[in-house]
């Protein structure tokens, strides 16, 4: 009887030691750093699931990465009509969405180009 009480503790034990490796799995942490032409860079952390960070909009940052499973290339919205300037627009993204590494470097023609293609995500 005491081998199965032993048994059952260690059971136990290691399920509690598990679930914050199982917790992190179901989390996303990103850090993204905007350089926009003639600005220093400005960077912002994003966390979802619980959603929060110093984004300016954490919330709809989060739902709009977790309606593309965290893939930062699929991020799009509709594409209204941006002006032709050239006013390079830097994003660079970094961190982990459940479990996964995930990165995005790419430089915009301008701010409105980046929030086209980060879908409010990356662009301010």
């Amino acid at each position: 009887m005491r081998s199965l009480k032993v048994t059952a503790l260690c059971g136990a034990f290691l399920m509690a030691a598990a679930l914050p490796a199982m917790a992190a799995h179901s989390r996303a942490s990103l850090r993204i750093t905007v350089t926009e032409h003639g600005h220093a860079p400005v960077t912002y952390e994003l966390e979802c699931d619980p959603d929060g960070g110093d984004h300016p909009s954490p919330e709809a940052a989060c739902d709009r990465l977790r309606a593309v499973e965290g893939r930062l290339s699929a991020l799009r919205r509709s594409n209204g009509a941006c002006p032709l300037s050239s006013e390079p627009y830097r994003v660079a993204v970094e961190g982990n969405w459940r479990g996964r590494n995930v990165a995005l470097h790419s430089t915009f023609a301008n701010r409105c180009r980046a929030k086209a293609a980060g879908a409010g995500v990356f662009a301010f």
